[in-house]
This record gives C-alpha cells, sequence and structure tokens, in this order.
C-alpha cells in the first residue's frame, strides 16, 4: 500500500486455486470498481505462482499460496475480508477463511456461485464465515459494508445470509442489476496485469496471443441441464462502453487480442452489428474470439464478423445425437450444427467445437453419433470431456443419489480427474457401459493431438499482429515453452491409453 493512500476497508481475494489461472478474475474486478465508486477504499489480493495453467495444485502450492494471503491481510489489517468461491474451490476457499480468522481476526464475507446456490455450505455454527453475499455482488456488499460499520439491522439488507441466533437467516434476495451501464470500467489497475497479458493458447483457444478476457452481458437465456446459471434474463452493457473499455486497454496494456466470453454475446444482433461498426473505429484492429450458439448466427453476421477481426468462434455443440441434445434441453439441431460449422469454414472463421460424453441416460449409438459429427463438422479444434453434474444443476439434482455432503465437496478438485475420468460413481449419467476414460483419452487423440501441440493459422491478420506487437520476444519464447509442455501433456495421456491405467475412483 503507498504512502498517503486510504486503508482498505476490505481485501477482496482470489481463491489459491486460481493461482495459476490466466483468466483474468472478473467478478472481482468489477466489485472493486463499484466500491471505489461508491468511495469504500479496497484491495485485491491476487497471488500467483508459475505453473502450467489449470493444472492440479499441490497441497504444497495451496500452502504456500494462503500463507502469502495471510501475510497481506495482516500487515494491511482491513476490517473486511471477501473471498469468491466456485464449488470446485469451496475445500481450499474454507480452510483458507479459517486462517484468516484465527490469525487476522477479521469480518470474512463469501459471495460467487455456490455461495448463491448453496449459502448453508458456509453459514452454520462455528464456520469462519461471518456473511454471504447472494447474486450479483456489488450493489449489495456495499450496502453490507456500510450497515456493518454503521452498526444498523443486518435484515435490512438484501440478498445476504449470516447466523442469528443459531440459525441461518437469509435476507430478502436482491434485484439484479438491470442496467450495467450503470458498474464502471472494472479495476484492472489493482492487478498484475503483466501476468495475464504474457501470451497464452488459453485466450483463444490453443492459438498463442496476449490478450484479455471480456463480457458484455450477464445470464444465459438457455436451459442446459449441464449448466448452474440462474440468472435466466440476460442483462447488457452498453456496447459503447464496451469499445470504450477495448480502448482503453489498448491505450494502456496494448492488449493484442480479446475474448468476448458471454453466454450470449450474438442473442441480440442488432448489438452485434453495433459493436462491429464501433469496433471498427478503433486505431489499429485486434484479434478476436467469442463463443454463441449455432442457433443465434447466420451467414451475414460471419460474413461481418470476418471483416471486423474475429478469427474464431467456439459452439457448444456438446452430441451429435438429437436424442441426447434434447434431454440436455440445447434447444438446437444437428442439422444447424453442421450448418454453421460449414458457414464457418467458407469464411475462413476458425471454429471450436465443445463435446461431451457421459450425456445424461447417454447410449452407445449417442456416442457414435458424436464421434461422426465431430468428423462431419471439422472443427479447427475440440473441447472434449466427460459430463460433470455441478452442484445446482439440473442433472446433479436429478442423477445424483445421495446428494454430496460437503466433506465430499473434495471430489470436485482435480480437473483432470473431474472431466476426464468418472471420480464418483454418482457421477456416472451414461446408460452404457463403454470405457469413459479410454474412450474420452481416444477421441482426444483422434481429434486433437496434433492441433493442441501445434497450431498454425494462416491467417495474415494474425501473423500482422503478432509482429506489430511490443510483446514479439515473449511469443517466441513462450511458443517454444508451449509445445514443449503440450507434448509433455499428451505424452501423459497418450501412456495412460495404451497401458489402460485410467486413474478412476469408484
Amino acid at each position: 500500500m503507498s504512502k498517503g493512500r486510504q486503508r482498505p476497508i476490505i481485501f477482496l481475494i482470489s481463491p489459491p486455486t486460481r493461482a495459476n489461472s490466466r483468466y483474468i478474475p472478473s467478478s472481482l474486478l468489477s466489485l472493486s470498481a463499484w466500491l471505489d465508486k461508491e468511495g469504500i477504499a479496497n484491495n485485491i489480493v491476487d497471488v500467483k505462482i508459475k505453473r502450467d495453467p489449470f493444472a492440479a495444485m499441490k497441497k504444497s502450492d495451496i500452502d504456500e499460496i494462503q500463507r502469502k494471503i495471510v501475510e497481506e491481510i495482516k500487515s494491511a489489517r482491513p476490517l473486511f475480508v471477501g473471498i469468491s468461491c466456485y464449488t470446485t474451490e469451496y475445500t481450499t476457499v474454507m480452510p483458507l477463511a479459517r486462517l484468516i480468522k484465527e490469525n487476522c481476526h477479521t469480518t470474512i464475507i463469501i459471495g460467487g456461485l455456490h455461495a448463491t446456490l448453496r449459502p448453508e455450505d458456509f453459514i452454520f455454527e462455528d464456520s469462519p464465515v461471518d456473511f454471504v453475499v447472494i447474486g450479483e455482488g456489488e450493489i449489495t456488499l456495499a450496502e453490507l459494508l456500510r450497515v456493518s460499520l454503521k452498526g444498523s439491522p443486518l435484515e435490512d439488507v438484501k440478498g445476504i445470509a449470516f447466523m442469528r441466533q443459531d440459525r441461518l437467516v437469509r435476507t430478502q434476495d436482491r434485484e439484479r442489476i438491470q442496467d450495467l451501464g450503470l458498474l464502471p470500467r472494472p479495476a484492472y489497475e489493482k492487478l498484475n496485469m503483466e501476468y495475464y497479458l504474457k501470451p497464452t493458447r488459453y485466450l483463444v483457444r490453443l492459438l498463442l496471443l496476449s490478450g484479455l478476457h471480456i463480457l458484455t452481458t450477464r445470464g444465459c437465456p438457455h436451459q442446459c441441464t449441464f449448466c448452474a446459471n440462474r440468472m435466466k434474463k440476460v442483462t447488457y452493457r452498453p456496447i459503447a462502453d464496451v469499445v470504450d473499455e477495448l480502448k482503453w486497454l489498448k491505450k494502456n496494456y496494448y492488449i493484442d487480442s480479446f475474448y468476448i466470453a458471454d453466454d450470449t454475446f450474438c442473442i441480440r444482433k442488432e448489438r452485434v452489428y453495433e459493436f462491429i461498426e464501433l469496433l471498427g473505429e478503433i486505431p489499429y484492429n485486434s484479434i478476436w474470439a467469442m463463443e454463441t450458439t449455432v442457433k443465434s448466427i447466420d451467414e451475414k453476421m460471419i460474413r461481418q464478423l470476418k471483416k471486423a477481426g474475429c478469427i474464431q468462434i467456439d459452439f457448444g455443440v456438446e452430441s451429435g445425437s438429437q436424442e441426447a441434445l434434447n434431454r440436455m434441453k440445447k434447444g438446437i439441431t444437428v442439422e444447424e450444427i453442421e450448418e454453421t460449422f460449414r458457414l464457418c469454414r467458407r469464411y475462413g472463421i476458425r471454429t471450436y467445437a465443445n463435446v461431451m460424453f457421459n450425456t445424461p441416460e447417454e447410449r452407445e449409438e449417442d456416442v457414435q453419433k458424436t464421434i461422426n459429427l465431430m468428423k462431419q463438422i471439422r472443427a479447427t479444434n475440440y473441447g472434449i470431456n466427460l459430463t460433470v453434474p455441478f452442484v445446482g444443476t439440473e442433472v446433479y439434482e436429478k442423477y445424483v443419489s445421495p446428494k454430496l455432503t460437503k466433506d465430499e465437496y473434495y471430489i470436485y478438485n482435480d480437473p483432470d480427474l473431474l472431466y476426464h475420468s468418472i471420480p464418483d460413481k454418482r457421477f456416472r449419467l451414461a446408460k452404457h457401459n463403454l470405457d469413459l476414460p479410454r474412450l474420452y483419452t481416444k477421441v482426444l487423440l483422434r481429434f486433437t493431438l496434433l492441433r493442441a501441440i501445434l497450431d498454425i493459422t494462416l491467417n495474415r491478420h494474425y501473423w500482422l499482429t503478432l509482429l506489430r506487437s511490443k510483446r514479439r520476444l515473449d511469443y517466441i519464447i513462450y511458443f517454444i515453452e508451449g509445445l514443449k509442455r503440450q507434448a509433455r501433456v499428451f505424452y501423459r495421456y497418450f501412456i495412460r491409453f495404451i497401458s489402460k491405467k485410467e486413474i478412476i475412483q469408484q
């Protein structure tokens, strides 16, 4: 904390499990910016370590990160600490909260998706957590801090949970923010931006680039049974604000690319065309990508996106079986998938297809139809995973029995086991008897091995962007290191496949 700077009232903590993530912590940036606007001094603690992105953390890593977080809190002595938490982070966030409580004696607030879905997992007798923020956090957190400092009745704060006389009190839900234009620009300056701007293959999937993820909407209207998103109504940022943010990022951080991480960016076509028009006013173009659904896009839009510098579109394909798609409530058809990928190939836009096996009630013929569709659509890259029934999803409620206890959330911890095997027998959703980890590895090697090791595009705009970049030397270094890393990863999968020693916890 610099000399003369106001002591933070609250520290916003990025969980230890994100210490090797290259995804920018958007929720913390938005919370911090809103608190700044409200005149509430705050800071972000985002400890990083040098490890492969998305690799499972070792216990020694977690311990070291927790120690650093506690040291920062003890040094600054904030009155409050806020921690974000996904289900996959529960078993590291709760010990961290207890460690902070024991060493720093501060008020601890938990927010995020799991806190919204299951506040009772955090608020119980002898819990180190004092408050849970439910839903969108900006307005709720600012109000909670003010009320707590004044000693006013907590029941007047909408969207929180806390303990009162040995019982959980949950206040009235807070209305969502309808106009996202009220939110200030994310507080990027509070992060080590050089870490996030190092070239990576996890921004535009598997294509080496330096840049950032951005959001232009919140919520998703779709009903996919494997998704825990409860915000079914979509709210929107003004497109002018989005483009202004991109201009600011170019001016201050020289970004080469960006990825629109909205679930539903293309749901309103007029917004897409407005974005394309305003993006053209930026002095020099960027490489960018996005994700959307095959139903939300058409030939005219694909053509315009290509002209505007969009190099890749990610789609949730999930399955090549119409029956499986219907069971997952995807709301799309196999024919729409085939046509959209054909149009993307026609206009030279790279594609990324998310595909899942172990879908609800999956049969062998569903598996074969999915493999046949993968051959048909010829996506540039594939994201292949086994379906995971996360807490809060329809598939979890329908198929997982008995339900997981808090002590069993460790099952979600290791992404290598979670998405590539069946870490718990309750997680097997398929009806067939195929060896799912072996199926996963076989399909992975068949469709992604070469691309994952070496992804070369002939897109002229991409190479001009790299040549103009202020990080040209970084690209060379990370390209070489990335080749070595990916070769090691896929060697491990290959050995696992041929030796038939998949790690399965029954």
